[in-house]
């Protein structure tokens, strides 16, 4: 593992980056709160820590065939990903998939980005088929506030029928699926905007229908205003992979080494079959039918927590390209890791005793798995 070099630009004035994540205004143990006021009026999306930030290291995968890529790091800087158009980012803890979501999130250059998150709390307000929008000025980030392009958000609420969606600041402040990849765009563009999106139960009809109407409304946006899908605009899917062991009620191989072995190999045979190559309706419908039962779309088979983003976010990809007369992207997978592999990454002890740390265990029987894909044009 190197800890160095190519990670290099973690470190800020000897500081660890990773203190600068933990989201300002944020303190271990203090009570949620669904918004609040910077000092010059902006209205931020603010939360407690509940999941606080950091990096845990994982070790470079070794198999160039199964879809590594090198280390996110300087020599990305400056570069222009004019053909990506977006792509799959985690965002477990920190500290186990902060290497990850980097590869995707170091490609992302437009000054705008579409977030497409998981809504883990759907359940509590029952809510199927709605995307979920914010009215949030800005969201924390490590560098000051993260604006919302509002702009943006409203020519596209007006240009979605009324029953595709709902605008709540409650719902997003009860997310975490958006929240923990802001940081990463922020480093890697200091004046990128968001427009955060939430994904609820979807059957594939609702998930048909809902991807034609947002991606008819993103087409008349961009035609609008004259900017280039991939250039301008960018769209980012929220997801992790395989939440293993019995605290998930999912242990089809049992637990132990060769069960980690055999989940590992699953979740990398899916996104080989349904995430890499040409995007495409017939793998998204595959894989939400593999993921939850159809008829009962609240009910998972296989717990990926982006069962609804990921078909829905590529359909609206593939059908946004099309509109935009570009050929069908391509997904390729960059990085895959799970949150038992590799050392944690050494950090300072004022970066412990500012909070950053670790929400959840990480054993054998219990795990996640992660990863991030790019999806753009092949020339």
């Amino acid at each position: 593992m190197n800890t160095g070099g190519d990670y290099a630009f973690f470190c800020h004035s000897r500081v660890s980056v990773s203190v600068q994540l933990c989201f300002l205004g944020c303190t271990p143990g203090t009570a949620e709160a669904f918004g609040g006021r910077s000092a010059d009026g902006l209205a931020i999306r603010r939360r407690s820590c509940p999941r606080p930030a950091g990096y845990r290291g994982l070790r470079q995968d070794p198999d160039p065939g199964r879809g590594s890529f090198r280390p996110a790091g300087r020599h990305y800087a400056g570069r222009r990903n004019r053909e990506l158009l977006g792509g799959i980012c985690p965002h477990d803890d920190h500290l186990y998939s902060g290497r990850v979501m980097m590869e995707l999130t170091e490609r992302i250059t437009a000054s705008r980005v579409i977030l497409l998150g998981v809504f883990h709390k759907a359940r509590l307000w029952n809510l199927e088929g709605k995307l979920v929008f914010d009215q949030f000025q800005a969201w924390h980030g490590p560098w000051g506030p993260v604006p919302v392009d509002e702009a943006s958000r409203s020519f596209l609420v007006e240009n979605l029928p009324e029953e595709d969606f709902l605008i709540s600041n409650t719902m997003h402040c009860r997310e975490h699926s958006i929240e923990g990849i802001v940081p990463f765009l922020q480093h890697r563009n200091r004046d990128v905007q968001i427009i955060p999106v939430l994904v609820p139960y979807l059957n594939w009809l609702e998930l048909t229908q809902l991807s034609d109407d947002f991606s008819d409304a993103i087409d008349a946006l961009l035609r609008r205003q004259g900017w280039k899908l991939g250039e301008d605009l960018q769209i980012v899917i929220s997801s992790d992979a395989i939440h293993y062991g019995p605290d998930f009620d999912h242990a089809p191989f049992g637990t132990g080494i060769e069960a980690y072995r055999r989940a590992v190999e699953r979740d990398r045979d899916m996104i080989g079959q349904y995430l890499v190559g040409p995007l495409s309706s017939d793998s998204q419908h595959g894989l939400l039918s593999l993921l939850v039962d159809e008829a009962y779309p609240q009910t998972y088979r296989i717990p990926w927590c982006g069962r609804f983003s990921i078909p829905f976010g590529i359909e609206v990809l593939r059908k946004l390209s099309e509109k935009q007369g570009l050929q069908t992207p391509t997904a390729r997978l960059l990085r895959y890791g799970t949150s038992l592999e590799g050392p944690e990454l050494e950090i300072s002890d004022a970066t412990r005793k500012a909070g950053l740390g670790l929400t959840a265990p990480s054993n054998l029987h219990h795990w996640v798995g992660f990863f991030s894909v790019a999806i753009g044009q092949v020339r």
